[in-house]
């Protein structure tokens, strides 16, 4: 019987091994992921870049919605061709308003009575 003691003090000691190198494996070398992911050179300008678009994007957005005065051309971002056409003719109505009102003065809303 004392070679059954042996194989099984050492079947005992591999096995608990054994758990000993899973556990090693499983729990990793101890080094703590860094927080921060580090890129490239190459890889930062890309990210500049893109960001500088997008803020040109949105600075440009905000252009558009602003609107001028009725004589200068609007900045709105109409993009389906009837809202573009009304646009254009509110523009030169305008446009033939402020004309007319600076060659011929303002229409009196007063009716004059003639004799």
């Amino acid at each position: 019987m004392p070679i059954l003691r042996i194989k099984r003090s050492s079947f005992s000691v591999t096995a608990v091994g054994g758990l000993l190198v899973l556990l090693l494996l499983l729990s990793g070398c101890g080094n703590s992921s860094p927080d921060e992911e580090r890129y490239y050179e190459r890889e930062l300008a890309a990210m500049r870049k893109q960001e500088l678009a997008q803020e040109a994007a949105e600075a440009e957005k905000k252009a558009a919605l602003r609107d001028g005065y009725p004589w200068r051309a609007s900045k709105k971002d109409d993009s389906c061709l009837p809202s573009r056409l009304k646009t254009l003719e509110n523009r030169l109505d305008n446009e033939i308003k402020c004309l007319n009102e600076t060659v011929h003065g303002k229409k009196s809303s007063r009716y004059k009575f003639r004799e």
